[in-house]
């Protein structure tokens, strides 16, 4: 009898060891207000010494402490019992204005990379709630909407401060805010073309582009001196537009090989590919082209047509049946020669 309570009680006491933890707290009210008590209530079925974080740089040791948020904002609260850190719960907590107020996504803005403002409006009643942003004109908007309680923007200027305005009618009260904001550089590889009467740069953001600038660097001057379009290897193979074996073409006036091995070439009218024997070539662009280069980093062909530089990525079928569409990169007029400088600058 005896052995049998032993047993009992063996497997009592590891049933109670095997019991999982569990470490949670709510807090109340729901949406607190800057300056406004905070209670928070310890709900862990364990421990006996408590460790809060509030994200403000305060703490506190009691088991349901309260605190008070002074400024608006969201706030990582972090609850650690017994010293341990396998027992931590981490919650956000938003707290609002009774004013309203709006926030940016990040602290640093970056030129052509895009940010999201968020409307901060403590409106627990559920009132009628309607946003009207405003945007300098050196700006996109890439997400959200104009109207709505957030707004995603990209910055097409760079070393200022900007202002972006918004404006909050809750219950038929209508409150504007106007904040400044200071857009870093970013440096990016350049889209660089030459006419007859200057060379110009525009940096490329991915699928974005910047407006094209007038350079007259060295390193321009130098990349686009150097690029070439007459000339190309392939194996022990050189290839020239005398040369150059394209299946019912002639008078080819420049070319180049992409990452493929395939010839992007421009005649009299218009640019085309075709496979390194010369077979199937087919138009990319009906329009008569005076340069091109590819971008053998993007994979993307530039080519300057009559009106203006245009971007083409090179996504072929096997039959050279081309599956994406062009954009045009800029309108300049009468270039000539075309290169990428894949320096950041």
């Amino acid at each position: 009898m005896r052995h049998n309570w032993s047993l009992l009680i063996l497997v009592f006491v590891l049933l109670s060891a095997c019991k999982q933890k569990t470490v949670d707290f709510t807090y109340s009210p729901s949406q607190p207000k800057a300056g406004e008590k905070v209670v928070f209530t310890n709900a862990s079925d364990f421990g006996e010494d408590w460790a809060w974080d509030f994200g403000d740089n305060t703490f506190n040791t009691l088991k349901s402490p309260s605190h008070v948020f002074r400024k608006p904002g969201e706030y990582t609260v972090t609850l650690m019992v017994d010293s341990s850190s396998r027992y931590i719960l981490k919650k956000t907590i938003e707290v609002f204005d009774t004013i309203p107020s709006f926030t940016c996504s990040s602290d640093s803005i970056l030129y052509f990379e895009s940010v999201t403002f968020n409307a901060s409006v403590w409106n627990p009643f559920s009132y009628p709630v309607t946003y009207a942003w405003t945007l300098p004109e050196e700006s996109e908007v890439t997400g959200g909407k104009i109207d709505g309680e957030s707004v995603e923007v990209m910055f097409t200027t760079f070393g200022d401060s900007v202002p972006v305005s918004l404006t909050v009618t809750l219950n038929g009260v209508k409150t504007e805010i106007q904040k400044r904001f200071y857009v870093n550089e970013r440096p990016s590889q350049r889209l660089l073309t030459r006419t007859a009467a200057t060379d110009y740069g525009q940096r490329l953001f991915g699928e974005l582009f910047e407006q094209a600038r007038q350079v007259n660097d060295s390193s321009a001057v130098a990349t686009l001196n150097r690029v070439q379009d007459t000339v190309a290897q392939y194996g022990d193979q050189v290839f020239t537009r005398s040369n150059l074996p394209v299946s019912g073409h002639m008078s080819v006036e420049g070319f180049m090989l992409d990452n493929m091995a395939r010839k992007i070439y421009f005649r009299d009218n218009g640019l085309y590919v075709a496979n390194i024997n010369g077979s199937n070539p087919v138009c990319l662009d009906e329009r008569q082209t005076t340069a091109l280069y590819i971008d053998r980093t993007g994979s993307r062909v530039y080519y300057a047509t009559s009106d203006g530089v245009y971007r083409l990525p090179l996504l072929q079928t096997p039959d050279n049946r081309t599956e994406a569409e062009r954009e045009i990169v800029n309108d300049l007029i009468g270039v000539y020669r075309l290169a990428v400088d894949a320096n950041k600058r």
